[in-house]
């Protein structure tokens, strides 16, 4: 590698700067890295090309009739054909329905789908230019006619099955991606969640609205063999006598344990909530009622003398609960008394149940938390504050950051010194007001020799931040070296700045030396770090910037030393002193080439292996960079990889 001599007082701690940045970040052992370019070519871009692999959409939703309320799903539809969730929303006081999103740059269209009154139904949106517009035919809503209550069973067969009450007819219906012994129905949103019968306890959902599967990942407990959807709230619950966990069904992360006391020992069984909310739990011949308070629940045994071993439960709309054991056998439950009584035999083996009410039988009127979002709409229907949440890029992707660390000199640009996965979430209240702003990363390679790691800058002030939760992680421990202002912050900065972590080696468990970058190495998993932002006032969108912000990597041990995406500004804690020095003579995080030290993949991304230039990895990088990204903006998909350049992530 060749640096440029640096004239004036500074040169000398440049020069040693830049021989020990070459030395960390490579290999003693391994060869001198080529100019960037296939077979020694060098790659020269425009300037002011920012290296962008997704768009600015501003979109506007509106109704003919002005009808209100009115939900909004958003999804994309992704280079593989895939739908992705982009999150809801709905229409504000002037009938209109305003979302910041950001996609990626070859996105031509979008599905919207459009809820009221019960029913369902989607439109197309073409995406032409940042700003588009769509009002929804006033004749375009459909009523779905429908008489009673419907069933489902999951079994550890991996089958889905309906069942007719009345008849006992069970269908099934379609195979599970994998064994199930729970599931739970979100009767809103046409959703059955399942987590897998195995330790790997992996966790999805059956969209009956779009008759296909989404995987969320695997359940971050163990995994227990009882599941419930709570719709006064939007979250599942599994658990035991002793103890019951919440779960956010857009992460599959746990939220809250809660403690119970009371009841008695029993195996197997199930969990349900009735209509109003209550939680009900059976288990060998016992019917139970959980009284849950805050972080807090009570049991009361119902009756232990059941006709039968409950090894699933459900509820009816009439209020009446349901039941199953393995065999098959299907029984009606009187939760006051107990009282079971025998409807017929399935044929079929029955895990767990869960229902979907009639639409006739759905109350699209009650709103518990006086938002002004109808339960059945809402994301958050018992918390007045919160309604709905936004995606970035979406619910079920991550984002990708990668970056090579050896600003301001130049690396060998396999841009796997810090690559990390990131997923923003908005959670917005009922007038589309940013309330909450959660940063999800998962560091998927590391190969550097530098201990790295990664926060992110916000186009808004720290002091616009009351709070930041942690989750899981101790911030203490994820960020040992940082200073941190009262409200979670780093210090030292007038705008927000978020570190996620200050060691990407140490939020890998099992790492030692690189990670994820060797050709035959085991694939190592980042732990999930979510870190949420709390306003101290609720913000508008459109002032918040767009995902994934300023992110930048630094080094543990020289926190100035920050690596930007280019065009990015240092934040105020970036040393001075290595601004427009060595390769960056422009202070703008490209070289004079217009080469950039950080890449933001809109999606997935398979980084380069280890020494492995991105313009072999991925053959269509450069003439995607030449063009200013006019042509191949899907060169970073991985069916345009060089499959022998690159480190295929699960």
């Amino acid at each position: 590698m060749v640096h440029h001599a640096m004239p004036g007082p500074r040169a000398g701690l440049i020069g040693l700067l830049s021989g020990l940045l070459f030395f960390a970040a490579c290999d003693a052992a391994g060869p001198t890295p080529a100019p960037i370019g296939g077979e020694g070519r060098d790659l020269i871009v425009s300037p002011t090309f920012d290296y962008a692999t997704s768009h600015a959409v501003s979109l506007a939703l509106s109704e003919a009739d002005g009808r209100r309320p009115v939900r909004y799903d958003l999804y994309r539809i992704g280079a593989d054909g895939e739908r992705h969730h982009l999150g809801a929303t709905m229409p504000g006081a002037d009938g209109t329905a305003r979302v910041e999103l950001s996609l990626p740059a070859y996105t031509d269209r979008l599905l919207v789908r459009r809820t009221a009154d019960g029913t369902s139904v989607e439109d197309a949106v073409r995406v032409q230019g940042a700003q588009v517009a769509h009002t929804f035919d006033a004749l375009s809503m459909s009523t779905a006619a429908c008489s009673a209550d419907t069933y489902y069973a999951t079994n550890n067969n991996g089958q889905l099955i309906a069942i007719d009450a009345a008849s006992m007819a069970a269908t099934p219906l379609v195979s599970l991606p994998y064994n199930s012994d729970a599931s739970a129905m979100d009767p809103i949103r046409g959703r059955l969640y399942f987590i897998e019968s195995s330790r790997s306890a992996r966790m999805g959902y059956y969209d009956f609205n779009q008759a296909s599967f989404v995987a969320l990942g695997s359940f971050s407990q163990n995994m227990e063999p009882r599941l419930a959807y709570n719709p006064r709230d939007g979250y599942l619950y599994t658990g035991n006598r002793r103890q019951i966990r919440r779960i956010d069904p857009a992460t599959a992360q746990v939220v809250a344990t809660i403690a119970v006391t009371g009841g008695t020992s029993f195996n197997g069984g199930d969990f349900a909530f009735a209509p109003d909310g209550t939680l009900y739990m059976s288990g060998s011949r016992k019917l139970i009622r959980v009284d849950v308070s805050g972080n807090q629940a009570v049991a009361t045994t119902i009756t232990a003398d059941l006709p039968f071993s409950v090894t699933s439960l459900t509820s009816g709309s009439d209020g009446m609960l349901f039941a199953a054991n393995n065999g098959g056998d299907f029984y009606r439950i009187d939760r006051t008394t107990g009282d079971a009584a025998l409807l017929g035999k399935l044929g079929v083996r029955v895990n767990d149940l869960s229902y979907q009410p009639c639409a006739d039988n759905l109350d699209f009127s009650a709103d518990v938390d006086g938002d002004n979002v109808p339960d059945a709409l809402d994301d958050f229907p018992s918390d007045p504050d919160r309604a709905f949440r936004r995606y970035f890029p979406s619910a079920s992707q991550w984002g990708s950051l990668a970056f090579e660390d050896l600003w301001p000199g130049v690396g060998d640009y396999d841009f796997n010194d810090l690559v990390v996965g990131y997923r923003a979430v908005e959670v917005t209240n009922a007038a589309s007001q940013v309330v909450d702003l959660t940063i999800q990363t998962q560091v998927q390679a590391v190969g550097a020799g530098y201990v790295n790691g990664l926060g992110f800058a916000f186009p808004f002030e720290a002091a616009d931040i009351a709070a930041v939760d942690y989750g899981a992680h101790d911030a203490a421990t994820i960020a040992a070296s940082v200073t941190r202002a009262a409200n979670g912050l780093e210090a030292g900065h007038t705008e927000a700045v978020l570190i996620a972590f200050d060691n990407a080696k140490g939020v890998v468990p099992g790492a030692t030396g690189f990670v994820n970058t060797e050709p035959g190495a085991a694939v190592l998993s980042g732990e999930t770090l979510v870190q949420t932002l709390r306003f101290t006032t609720p913000r508008n969108g459109s002032v918040l910037g767009q995902a994934p912000f300023n992110p930048f990597l630094f080094r543990r041990d020289l926190r100035g030393q920050e690596v930007h995406l280019p065009g990015q500004q240092p934040t105020a804690l970036a040393m001075p002193g290595l601004f427009a020095t060595i390769d960056d003579v422009d202070n703008n995080y490209r070289t004079a080439d217009g080469l950039p030290w950080g890449l933001h993949l809109a999606e997935g991304f398979h980084h380069p292996l280890e020494a492995e230039a991105i313009t072999d990895a991925y053959p269509l990088f450069a003439p995607w960079a030449q063009s200013a990204g006019g042509e191949y903006p899907e060169w970073y998909m991985p069916e345009n990889a060089n499959t022998r350049g690159v480190f295929a992530m699960p």
